[in-house]
């Protein structure tokens, strides 16, 4: 692929799609981002100027109208990278968390994904531009994630869209991507409704194979550069994930349900920038 011109940051008012937008940025690559937080957007421009243009659209993905909004963006500027980054997950059994606000997550994880991903697609055809589209996903995708169900079930639908995506836009030199990070620890990620900050729990972070969102940027290059479908961050998570396939769910699921109220207790959002 050659120099990709300008590129699309879905969440990119923090955490992973914050530091890819910088990575990006250092490349000489121009940006339009979006998020919900117009004040950390802004900063972002302010700082990134320097090196590229940037342009800045505060929107809330989970609405209809917000995405009609960046629809036409996508159709009028037709960038040829497009990362769909914005997503967000609740931690905490299904029968107790909010209805609708799980339901925001299909919206937002799988909706707002798969409109902008369609739009794209048409929009680089339609002018003859070869392009990536890249949707992040997460190495949830692939286990039985007791507490965590709808976020890794959206996940999971992401890498079968976009493995089946990725073979009807290959023959017009458009590739879509998917990449499957681990638990990345960002500043905003972690906003509770009980218990403690993160940072204070007894586990360490490395104990947890907790990723920067700077590792989680480079490594959504490296795939991009290398054009490979669906990618797993780091060799811990691809033998976990492995290693599952190969062991019976009631033997895996325990510890995870065990892991996840230790890490963080339900209630907890995740990653919605």
């Amino acid at each position: 692929m050659d120099k990709f011109q300008l590129a699309l940051i879905t969440g990119a008012s923090g955490g992973i799609g914050e530091s890819l937008a910088r990575l990006l940025a250092s490349k000489k690559i121009n940006l339009i981002i979006c998020g919900r937080h117009q004040e950390r957007l802004e900063l972002l421009k302010n700082e990134l100027s320097q090196l590229v243009q940037v342009q800045v659209f505060s929107m809330d993905l989970e609405k209809k109208e917000a995405r009609k909004e960046l629809t036409k963006i996508i159709e009028e500027r037709v960038p040829d990278l497009v990362v769909n980054n914005a997503g967000f997950g609740l931690y905490g059994d299904a029968t107790v968390i909010d209805l609708e606000q799980q339901m925001n997550i299909l919206e937002l994880n799988i909706s707002a994904l798969t409109e902008l991903s369609i739009v794209s697609g048409r929009a680089l055809i339609k002018a003859g531009k070869k392009g990536v589209i890249h949707n992040v996903s997460s190495a949830g995708a692939f286990i039985t994630f007791p507490s965590f169900a709808l976020y890794s079930s959206s996940k999971a639908y992401v890498n079968h869209f976009s493995r089946s995506f990725d073979f009807e836009m290959k023959p017009y030199g458009i590739r879509v991507l998917a990449s499957c990070p681990g638990i990345v620890l960002t500043k905003f990620r972690f906003r509770a409704t009980l218990g403690q900050p993160f940072e204070k729990r007894s586990e360490s972070k490395e104990a947890l194979g907790v990723m920067s969102p700077e590792f989680a940027a480079n490594e959504i290059w490296w795939q991009i550069v290398h054009e490979k479908p669906i990618h797993i961050f780091s060799w811990k998570y691809r033998w976990a994930i492995r290693l599952s396939r190969f062991l019976p769910d009631c033997w895996i699921t325990p510890g995870i349900r065990k892991k996840v109220h230790t890490y963080c207790p339900p209630g907890h959002l995740l990653d919605k920038q």
